[in-house]
């Protein structure tokens, strides 16, 4: 506003500039729609920057925003004193220098690094996405403890908190980490063409060598302790003992992929039957080939595979944890289970295997619950209306 009580219009009319920190871009779905979001919200004539560790998807960031995507080198998911307090000044001098209007942080490290940092620099508008919450049952008590008393003071310099399903909003508020209207849930969707992909099921199994009279089931993530993937192992494992015509298909990577496979080398499953494919950025086709979608995640946000798997048509048998059940609905489009269930998985999917009618019963549903809702232009359409409404009352 000038002097003269007129609108300043170089400054209300310019590009609104928002800043996304995560903490690594490595192949999942968080990272992925970050830079979606980046991209399409760039396209709708923000000024976007993305800032984070580098990872696999650094490449995808980079050709999208050039150099508005800034590498961190200090930034990493361990706790580290020494690296976390380079990666914290160089946010806030990062944040000086841009001086964007929405600081908006991704991530548990990044959250809480990003957040104070904006604040320290004076950022007006900060929000922060919650894809699932730092705090968890792997961790020792006071490790747990300390998260959950990080979160709670965090928030009180926090715009918004967006949680991508309705269990981990109910879970923050539970645990005290901020006044329920702080929050909103917008749900981390997928595109609407996905559903198209599964015309690609015939031609997908033909590039694996799948015979039409094989049972296929699949499990998509990275390796590392809160996908839980040792138990798929040894799901994956009982189930081909027991079933002749039927292949394991693993897509992604990480620290427990080597201890997976000797699970199946142990076994005497080999990669005639037990397929590891590593990252893949075609994994969504991929999956088209599959009959079942095998997830034993100990703690979620909403998991992209299985919105993928819902678009296409496949059925889960999947771990009933956080935003799992908004998704899969028990005996409907999957089975649910507790998390060290291996057994009620293994019989799920044996079940799938030999009910074909089921199978087909369940497709059609699966593809019934992915509505609008999962949708990843529904997503952007909310998360633009967040934007405007933040900078409208901070007088941006």
């Amino acid at each position: 506003m000038s002097q003269s009580g007129k609108i300043d219009k170089t400054y209300s009319e310019r590009k609104k500039k928002i800043l996304h920190i995560i903490t690594k871009l490595e192949l999942g779905g968080a990272q992925l729609n970050t830079i979606l979001s980046a991209e399409q919200f760039t396209k709708m004539g923000y000024e976007v920057w993305i800032a984070a560790a580098q990872g696999s998807l650094s490449h995808k960031a980079a050709m999208i925003l050039g150099d508005h995507y800034i590498e961190l080198p200090f930034l990493c998911r361990n706790i580290s004193v020494l690296n976390d307090l380079r990666a914290f000044i160089s946010l806030f001098r990062l944040i000086k220098k841009l001086m964007p209007d929405i600081v908006h942080t991704h991530s548990s490290k990044a959250g809480i690094l990003g957040r104070w940092a904006a604040w320290f620099a004076g950022c007006r508008i900060i929000i922060h996405t919650a894809h699932g919450w730092g705090f968890n049952s792997l961790q020792s008590k006071f490790v747990y403890n300390f998260f959950i008393f990080l979160e709670r003071l965090t928030a009180k310099i926090t715009d918004r908190i967006i949680t991508v399903s309705d269990s981990n909003l109910e879970k923050a508020v539970s645990f005290g980490i901020g006044e329920k209207n702080k929050f909103i849930t917008i749900r981390s969707g997928i595109s609407e063409e996905t559903k198209k992909i599964a015309v690609q099921r015939q031609k997908a199994r033909d590039e694996l060598g799948i015979r039409d009279d094989e049972f296929i089931f699949m499990s998509v993530g990275n390796f590392k302790e809160q996908k839980n993937p040792l138990a798929s192992a040894r799901i994956a494992v009982k189930f081909l003992k027991k079933i002749s015509n039927a292949k394991y298909i693993s897509v992604g990577d990480g620290p427990l992929r080597a201890q997976a496979e000797k699970i199946f080398q142990a076994n005497g499953i080999f990669e005639d039957r037990a397929l590891f494919l590593g990252w893949r950025e075609d994994a969504c086709r991929i999956m088209s080939a599959a009959d079942a979608l095998l997830h034993t995640a100990y703690f979620e946000g909403l998991p992209r595979t299985l919105l993928e798997a819902c678009a296409l048509g496949i059925p889960a048998v999947a771990a009933e944890v956080d935003g799992i059940p908004e998704i899969i609905k028990d005996g409907e489009n999957g089975f649910l289970f507790s998390t060290d269930d291996e057994e009620g998985m293994l019989n799920a999917l044996l079940l799938l295997h030999e009910n074909s009618e089921l199978r087909k019963n369940m497709s059609l549903r699966a593809k019934s619950a992915f509505t609008k809702e999962f949708t990843i232009e529904r997503m952007f359409e909310k998360l633009d209306e967040e934007y405007r409404v933040m900078l409208e009352q901070k007088k941006i």
